[in-house]
């Protein structure tokens, strides 16, 4: 079948020129001859404009069909019969044409001018330290065998002891003290001893893989009064410097910063295997440090 346009008036002006030409009461053809060259004309109130046209050579139009309101169903006839209705299914849906060629890109536009430079932001908090790292300590090598006891040397003989004298029952006058008499002569050293045989070197111990990172730790005391005067026995104070935990302590050490007369160190000691003290007298104004060398 041949596709037209959707001429849904026409079926109604056909019906209407039927009424017009067919008597009530019989039901037989209406039959309109028109002239050669002519046709048969419907018009609308009035006598204009055309509203359906049937010519001589069988052309019919529907001059209003262009304005009416669309409608979303096609109209179809027959070709042998000419007779209208609506279209089969998949009429009037051709096949999906083949993708055009995708055009030239386009040059490119103009950059832009660059936008200012952003505010700086604030700098980002400090990591925290890292631990420090301790390498284990190397085995101590075993203490070598100790070499035999030479023999003791014979001891010289003893000189002979002068005679004592009698005791006086009157003591005497103190005379005055005599020269320094001469030096007596060096007695022989008796003969010395045979050397012992030296003992057999140990072996060496093996070394040690770790290193050995040190690191000192402080802290501070202060006894200062307003008026240079000390409450009464104040006396001795101690001041601890302690190791960070996990660390050993290696060694320390004490320092007074500052200080008046009546106030002094009396020493420092390792008071536990992380810690160093240092103990002072303090009897007026006095500043001090402790540090602990810490692995």
């Amino acid at each position: 079948m041949t596709r037209l346009p959707r001429p849904f008036r026409l079926v109604a002006a056909l019906g209407a020129a039927s009424l017009l030409h067919t008597p009530l009461a019989l039901a037989a053809d209406v039959t309109v001859t028109v002239p050669s060259g002519g046709g048969f004309v419907v018009k609308g109130s009035g006598g204009a404009p055309e509203r359906f046209r049937v010519q001589d050579s069988g052309e019919v139009t529907v001059p209003s069909l262009g304005t009416a309101a669309p409608n979303t169903s096609l109209t179809c006839f027959d070709g042998p019969t000419g007779r209208l209705g609506p279209c089969a299914a998949g009429i009037g849906s051709g096949a999906t044409g083949p993708t055009g060629a995708t055009g030239a890109t386009g040059p490119a536009g103009a950059t832009g001018a660059a936008g200012p430079a952003g505010a700086t932001g604030p700098a980002g908090a400090t990591g925290a330290t890292g631990a420090s790292g301790t390498g284990a300590t190397g085995a101590t090598g075993a203490t070598g065998a100790t070499g035999a006891t030479g023999a003791t040397g014979a001891t010289g003989a003893t000189g002979p002891a002068g005679a004592t004298g009698a005791d006086s029952t009157v003591p005497g006058p103190t005379g005055p003290q005599g020269i320094q008499g001469i030096q007596g002569l060096q007695g022989v050293p008796g003969p010395t001893g045979a050397t012992g045989a030296t003992g057999a070197t140990g072996a060496t111990g093996v070394s040690g893989t770790g290193t050995v990172t040190l690191t000192t730790y402080s802290t501070n005391g202060s006894w200062l009064y307003a008026d240079h005067t000390p409450p009464a026995n104040t006396g001795d104070v101690e001041l601890t410097a302690t190791c960070a935990s996990g660390k050993t302590l290696v060694t320390g050490g004490c320092r007074i910063t500052a200080g008046r007369g009546g106030s002094y160190f009396e020493g420092g000691y390792p008071s536990a295997i992380d810690q160093w003290t240092c103990q002072y007298s303090v009897f007026n104004d006095l500043s001090a440090e402790a540090y602990a060398v810490c692995q």
